[in-house]
């Protein structure tokens, strides 16, 4: 018996193999991804020969005359970090739960919903814990991604940090720090961190 081949991590065309199945009647199946977000079963031997060209994603998600703007670009790469375990953005899309809503797996939808990307403006998503979805997104400023990113800090929320059992919270604009206060608890810091930032951004 021929000894079996692994494919999981291999990428065949448009094809990239996200996992390794058993075996039916003796010959391997792996389980495929397409670049559009579709996956399906096959059997291995039919992706090394060739035999598969398409999901039947490629009148929808290739000749649509995008695939060399920004756009078509930026919705590769949210599909790519949100399914690609070797995607090097995975594990802070996909890797925690971050999913691409299932019209946005088609490429056309995403741009009837998003427009013409704005110069210096990149995808953001409003709440960085939900999905990519048409409410949840938006062309924003890199100052404004800025504001919106998940806390690193030992307070867990955005704007605050913990000294001396006390919240402290801060805000900064155009390299000005303004400080805003210590509170006994979180939520109070991060109002005051909240309306401070409605104040001087907008949102």
């Amino acid at each position: 018996m021929a000894k079996r081949k692994f494919y999981k991590g291999r990428k065949f065309g448009p094809f990239l193999v996200i996992e390794d199945l058993p075996t039916i009647g003796g010959h391997s199946t792996c389980l495929i991804r397409c670049f559009c977000g579709k996956e399906k079963e096959v059997f291995s031997h039919t992706l090394k020969k060739g035999e598969i060209k398409s999901c039947g994603c490629k009148k929808k998600n290739v000749s649509h005359g995008h695939r060399l703007s920004i756009e078509y670009k930026t919705w590769r790469g949210m599909i790519d970090r949100c399914t690609n375990k070797n995607s090097t953005g995975f594990n802070n899309y996909g890797g925690r739960g971050i999913k691409v809503c299932e019209e946005w797996k088609d490429f056309m939808q995403f741009y009837r919903d998003m427009g013409i990307r704005p110069d210096n403006h990149s995808l953001e998503r409003i709440d960085v814990n939900k999905g990519y979805s048409k409410n949840n997104c938006e062309w924003a400023t890199k100052s404004k991604q800025c504001l919106n990113k998940r806390s690193t800090g030992k307070s867990g929320v955005l704007g605050v940090t913990i000294n001396k059992g006390k919240f402290v919270s801060g805000i900064k604009k155009d390299g000005k720090r303004y400080h805003l206060g210590t509170f006994e608890s979180l939520k109070e810091a991060e109002d005051a961190y909240l309306k401070k930032r409605k104040e001087l951004h907008g949102f």
